[in-house]
């Protein structure tokens, strides 16, 4: 049911996932074919009317989600500690170091953010940004604090931030970017115009579609005019 718009909507993910990963220099095999999905997801249309276009696609060892009313972009490590629980990873965190400071976490998490072309200088005129080292209190009888290899760099409210990175002081990698508002992004606002004209293409109709008529579709309703055979989603 709705075979074009899904079809629409994957290719977007694809091509956003592939802008990502590129951009971050991820190691996932670009393009980004959909074989190489562990998982996909795109919201039926009925959550349009709560936000926008939503949808989200597993690549390697990343995950890539997209939209929603204030349209968020998350871009995160799978499981990166492992599956172990929070005392079992606290444990093991402990017993590692830092190869950052908080600045240096900073730097790390603007520098990300300029990549995939968030403006970050506007980004702060408005919404101050803080770094936090984690840690957790020792069960010893000491009962001291014990700092974690792992910072959190966050604009905005601490507990309502607009954008979040999870910075992994050990290898100078990212866990985790959140983008709870785009509106500091260069980014498209939109991944998909004119939905209503989209949803209206009878799956029978859209089944007979060639490959030249299924990339002519993505180019009416895709803002960013994504190539549908560069991300292999042309079926």
């Amino acid at each position: 049911m709705y075979l074009a718009y899904n079809y629409v909507g994957l290719v977007v993910l694809l091509a956003e996932a592939h802008f990502n990963a590129e951009r971050l220099n991820l190691p996932v095999e670009c393009p980004i074919q959909e074989s190489q999905l562990t998982f996909k997801y795109i919201a039926p249309p009925q959550i349009l009317r709560y936000g926008g276009f939503m949808g989200a696609v597993h690549a390697g060892q990343y995950a890539f989600d997209e939209g929603g009313g204030r349209h968020y972009r998350h871009v995160a490590k799978l499981d990166p500690f492992g599956g172990l629980s929070m005392a079992e990873r606290n444990e093991a965190l402990s017993h590692q170091k830092s190869q950052v400071t908080t600045n240096e976490a900073y730097q790390l998490a603007a520098r990300w953010l300029r990549a995939i072309d968030v403006d970050v200088p506007e980004l702060e005129k408005t919404n101050k940004v803080e770094v936090q080292q984690r840690w957790f209190w020792s069960h010893d009888k000491t009962a001291t604090r014990v700092l974690l290899p792992i910072f959190d760099v966050r604009w905005g409210r601490w507990d309502d931030p607009k954008v979040d990175v999870v910075v992994d002081g050990r290898t100078k990698e990212f866990i985790e970017l959140r983008q709870e508002d785009d509106s500091f992004s260069k980014r498209p606002a939109e991944l998909i115009k004119n939905v209503d004209q989209l949803l209206a293409i009878p799956d029978e109709e859209f089944q007979k579609y060639s490959p030249l008529q299924r990339s002519n579709l993505v180019a009416r309703f895709a803002v960013d005019k994504p190539d549908p055979t560069a991300v292999g989603a042309n079926r």
